[in-house]
């Protein structure tokens, strides 16, 4: 089992957040539910860029489970994919950092993303897994394809 690093202390690599920062993001955390970046981010203390380098980060030693629409897709980093990358490796970009690019693969199109994109890309890749039809559906809309 794989324990990662917890967001607050990769995001404090990132920014300069003190423990009062960190009292007070968990506080509200505990009030509304969101997640430590996004009260985070509320509260001023990081931008969203930030965010993305930290969750970079977290996800190097696991593949995360997503849900592409809690997640979001950056529509910058759908540019740095060819479409036809995209289409024969099931694959979507969804964050960027000057030197990462995380994309989202279905567990089924996982094995060859990871053998075809590394080869294709000029940033370290990270892999996150989401359901097939959210990756065919998000293909399909910011690739203005239909794959039906």
């Amino acid at each position: 089992m794989v324990v990662s690093t917890k967001i607050g202390q990769l995001l404090s690599r990132h920014v300069n957040l003190s423990n009062h920062d960190i009292d007070e993001i968990l506080c509200e955390q505990s009030h509304t539910q969101k997640r430590f970046g996004d009260v985070a981010m509320s509260l001023g203390l990081c931008s969203a860029q930030d965010i993305w380098k930290a969750w970079c980060e977290q996800i190097k030693d696991s593949i995360e489970h997503v849900n592409l629409h809690e997640l979001g897709i950056d529509a910058q980093s759908v540019a740095l994919l060819s479409r036809e990358l995209a289409v024969k490796c099931t694959a979507i970009p969804v964050r960027s950092t000057d030197t990462h690019l995380v994309i989202a693969t279905s567990e089924a199109g996982f094995d060859e993303a990871a053998v075809q994109l590394p080869e294709a890309m000029n940033r370290r890749l990270k892999f996150v897994i989401a359901p097939h039809e959210q990756i065919i559906s998000a293909i399909e809309a910011y690739y203005q394809i239909s794959l039906s």
